[in-house]
């Protein structure tokens, strides 16, 4: 988890990612993992070692939960309680990153698969804003069907030895959606149903 972005009333993407991987982390041992390692350091300078700690521990999987903004020429000023912030009410949706350069790849990619899948199941739409041609996304898709994209600059994806899926949740500036992201409601569903495509992901024959 990183501090990132500033959702349209003002809280810190690490708020977020510390809320919602609180209730993954239920939702996973409701599914029988026990053994989780869960690394809520923030900031860049902290990349290292967090990678250095994954691969020591060696696990199934890794899921990096983040929550998603929008390129400055997208949002606009507004004020909440007389506060100036910033906000694009153009965008929502979920996004998922995996790293071709990953050890493991086509596994992340698996595992990417089936955590989309269950979040379509689950009604819950992906956003199409990082494949914009424009300068700051101009993602590439892996799976345009699936919200999947490759992002091959970010260690946590690329340098572990592991299977590696990027969650952008959703998108913190926008207005409705950052509310939606706020409340146990939206974050039982994202958590029920990454938990559910991990349980599936480590039953593959």
């Amino acid at each position: 988890m990183s501090p990132g972005a500033t959702s349209a009333r003002g809280k810190t993407e690490f708020s977020f990612n510390q809320s919602l991987s609180q209730v993954l982390v239920l939702h996973l041992r409701s599914k029988g993992f026990v053994n989780l390692f869960v690394n809520r350091l923030d900031g860049r300078e902290n990349l290292a070692f967090r990678v250095a700690s994954l691969n020591s521990y060696k696990p199934d999987f890794v899921i990096s939960i983040h929550h998603d903004s929008v390129v400055g020429a997208y949002q606009k000023p507004w004020n909440y309680n007389g506060r100036p912030f910033k906000y694009s009410d153009i965008y929502n949706g979920w996004s998922l990153l995996v790293s071709t350069s990953n050890a493991s790849s086509m596994q992340s990619i698996v595992l990417a698969e089936k955590i989309a899948d269950r979040l379509l199941s689950h009604g819950l739409p992906f956003s199409k804003h990082h494949a914009e041609p424009i300068s700051g996304e101009n993602r590439q898709f892996i799976r345009a069907d699936f919200g999947i994209y490759r992002y091959d600059n970010l260690a946590v994806l690329k340098m572990t030895n592991s299977p590696a899926v990027l969650v952008e949740a959703g998108i913190i500036v926008n207005r409705d959606e950052e509310e939606a992201l706020s409340g146990s409601e939206r974050r039982n569903i994202l958590a029920k149903s990454i938990a559910e495509a991990a349980y599936e992901y480590c039953l593959r024959g």
